[in-house]
């Protein structure tokens, strides 16, 4: 309090203005955007897919289908702390879609490794321990303002990889999305500071 008491009547009498700290440390380098992302089907245990498109679906019933999306961020700068994991989608984005009737929920855990290119649900690694979830998504409407969902917090690594279904104790449900050069900000990010 005395050093900001001193330091406004110096600026003042000089001219100068003083930064705020949060001018003087930046809080967040870059916005780290996967650099794999794919879905894998239980079905077709031997099939992968992976490309712009996500995709978690959940549907218990007879002729049903269980499908995880993976996520990988690669290349984090070693000086990078404080990984904040989370789900962003821009107002009007039109094509966060879900399932109409199920829990659209999603659940993200740490893998056990990184994904291995051409993943399918027999290669891609486990699902090591729950790192956050989101609540139940507003899907199959535009959103009428940006959506951020914050999933956790971690020590930043090298490579952080991720398994993402849809929540454990829902039988049926379904979100899927577009991240493509239309709306090239949508979905998963990690933002971390430097």
């Amino acid at each position: 309090m005395l050093l900001s008491s001193l330091l406004l009547p110096l600026s003042l009498l000089t001219g100068t203005s003083i930064a705020a700290p949060t001018d003087l440390f930046p809080r967040q380098c870059i916005i780290e955007y996967p650099s794999y992302q794919g879905f894998i089907q239980k079905q077709n245990p031997t099939v992968g897919a992976n490309g712009p498109y996500f995709l978690a679906w959940k549907d218990t019933s007879a002729n049903g289908a269980v499908i995880d999306s993976l996520i990988q961020f690669s290349n984090i700068s070693s000086g990078a702390w404080g990984c904040q994991l989370e789900l962003f989608f821009t107002k009007n984005y039109p094509q966060l879609l879900g399932m109409n009737g199920g829990v659209n929920k999603l659940y993200v855990y740490k893998t056990t490794g990184p994904i291995p290119n051409g993943a399918t649900w027999n290669t891609a690694p486990q699902a090591e321990f729950l790192v956050g979830n989101t609540p139940a998504l507003q899907t199959n409407q535009l959103l009428n303002e940006d959506k951020k969902i914050v999933i956790n917090s971690a020590a930043c690594q090298p490579t952080m990889s991720y398994r993402v279904t849809i929540a454990p104790e829902s039988n049926a449900g379904g979100v899927e999305f577009w991240q493509d050069n239309t709306y090239p900000h949508a979905g998963f990010r990690m933002t971390h500071n430097c």
